[in-house]
């Protein structure tokens, strides 16, 4: 039997959360919308950190957070075996190694 682990509960209505990424793309140039700022120190407090940052694609945040975490270039970035190609793509740009791993349920 596999156990199911629930995910946390945020009562954000859908609403809300369309409104907010149209009001955050909704400009000619990302770089010139002053809301960025505002929603990453809105959403650090939130979370209860210091400081928030985003980015414009999941493509670029995978990127820029395995350069933060300091690994040096060839090491290697444990994937599941069935993923999407933008995972093992980005730990390959990042001077990293992708090793792949099948899931087993009973271990």
């Amino acid at each position: 039997m596999i156990k199911v682990i629930p995910r946390s509960w945020i009562d954000i209505k859908t609403r809300e959360i369309v409104s907010t990424l149209f009001q955050l793309i909704n400009c000619k140039k990302a770089a010139d919308n002053s809301k960025i700022p505002l929603f990453e120190k809105v959403f650090a407090q939130y979370i209860g950190v210091e400081k928030a940052l985003s980015f414009s694609s999941c493509r670029a945040g995978i990127f820029f957070a395995l350069k933060a975490l300091g690994f040096e270039p060839g090491d290697e970035v444990i994937l599941p075996a069935y993923s999407f190609w933008v995972d093992s793509a980005m730990v390959v740009l990042a001077g990293l190694k992708p090793v792949f791993v099948d899931v087993d349920f009973k271990t």
